[in-house]
């Protein structure tokens, strides 16, 4: 800047005459300014990193904006990019502060460079630009948040103890101690036991173990939730419900219901003896506690003492003659009956039924051995006093005759 606008100056004008003579004039010189200065900036303080949720109006910085130029050369204006949540504000003369105008958000920007332009008014005028660079720093503002509202895991009963269920994953973007996100089992119960019972979760990263080996006869689903919660201060967490499913494995095999038998003794069923054609000798009945197709049930005959006899309904059980009885059927029959379950790989069960011809109840049933083999209508003893009996009868007759020949 120019300190002196005007200069003054004496001025001797001497002749070269014996006596010489002069003479003196004042010469003033005015110095009028050319623009040949720009806006200095000067960053007098600067607050960064700064809070996010610092309010609006929080000071950033505080700076000083000279220009040695006088006049019009020397006044300035200035000003920052319209799309930041800044605003600079005048304090004194050639005092500015930066301030906060908005609401600050870390996630969406976490740093700010500011620039700030000082123009003065000379002709042509002259600018200045300063960057400023400014951080937000975090604050535990987010809490976690999971991918879903909820989660559905599908698991097979009879799974080893300790086997891998699922894992949920919950973000946080908040950073450092902020975001790190830990998992834990709210508690709960199941089938009235504790939750702790059931499964266990990894604090670190969400995979959740079985405790327990599942039944589906006993458990077909349950529910439970899952907190994460970040390290904040104050914490802030948020929980996912996960719903069990319990899928059926074949690993139970048909139960007979009816016919049962006693003491390892054979089920024992009277039948007419000339029973006609599709009599109903006994109907098989089975229950299976699987599910679906391990609880569909198909009926066989496995072995039968007559197969021309007896039919067996490969679905609804019912043991029933092919035909009608004849008088030279055998006695006794004996059928095994095998219940399979359509699981994979199939379940079995077995009965075995004792059939035995005859029109009344006898007071004591007879014996069925394992061999199988039925006992004929007429056994060689039969025969035998059959015969006999025949035999005693003709002589008798023929004495009788005698008798009545003699008499007259």
């Amino acid at each position: 800047a120019v300190q002196r606008p005007l200069l003054e100056m004496l001025i001797e004008a001497r002749d070269n005459g014996a006596f010489g003579m002069s003479s003196t004039a004042k010469l003033l010189v005015e110095i009028t300014d050319v623009n040949n200065h720009g806006p200095e900036i000067t960053i007098t303080s600067l607050s960064s990193p700064i809070p996010e949720d610092a309010v609006p109006g929080t000071v950033i910085a505080l700076l000083s904006i000279l220009d040695k130029d006088p006049g019009e050369n020397g006044k300035i204006t200035c000003q920052i990019p319209d799309n930041l949540p800044f605003q600079l504000k005048p304090s004194l003369e050639n005092y500015y502060s930066l301030v906060t105008n908005e609401h600050l958000d870390r996630e969406l920007i976490s740093e700010y460079n500011i620039t700030i332009t000082a123009t003065d008014l000379g002709s042509p005028p002259i600018t200045t630009q300063k960057t400023l660079w400014v951080q937000i720093s975090d604050v535990n503002d987010n809490p976690p948040v999971f991918t879903a509202g909820t989660f559905d895991v599908f698991v097979e009963e009879n799974n080893p103890l300790g086997a891998f269920l699922y894992q949920v994953s919950a973000s946080d973007p908040d950073v450092g101690e902020n975001g790190r996100v830990t998992y834990m089992l709210r508690n709960s119960t199941v089938a009235g036991s504790p939750l702790a019972s059931f499964l266990s979760v990894s604090l670190a990263n969400g995979s959740i173990y079985a405790k327990r080996a599942f039944d589906f006869e006993q458990l077909t689903s349950f529910y439970f939730q899952v907190e994460a919660k970040d390290n904040g201060s104050p914490a802030l967490s948020a929980a996912i419900t996960v719903n069990v499913y319990i899928s059926d494995q074949n690993d139970n095999a048909p139960a007979i219901l009816y016919p049962t038998s006693q003491n390892g003794s054979v089920a024992v069923e009277v039948v007419p003896r000339l029973a006609d054609e599709d009599y109903l000798v006994t109907k098989v009945v089975a229950d299976d506690e699987d599910n679906a197709q391990n609880a569909w049930l198909s009926y066989h005959l496995a072995q039968s003492s007559d197969s021309t006899l007896f039919r067996l309904s490969p679905h609804s059980g019912e043991l029933r003659t092919t035909r009608s009885m004849r008088s030279t059927d055998f006695l006794k029959h004996k059928v095994v009956v095998v219940v399979r379950d359509h699981g994979d790989p199939p379940l079995s069960s077995t009965v075995t039924v004792g059939i035995l011809l005859a029109d009344t109840l006898p007071q004591a049933l007879p014996d069925f051995d394992d061999s199988g083999e039925p006992q004929p209508l007429l056994s060689d003893t039969n025969i035998y006093l059959i015969v006999s009996l025949a035999c005693v009868s003709f002589i008798f007759a023929a004495f009788l005759l005698f008798l009545a020949i003699v008499r007259l």
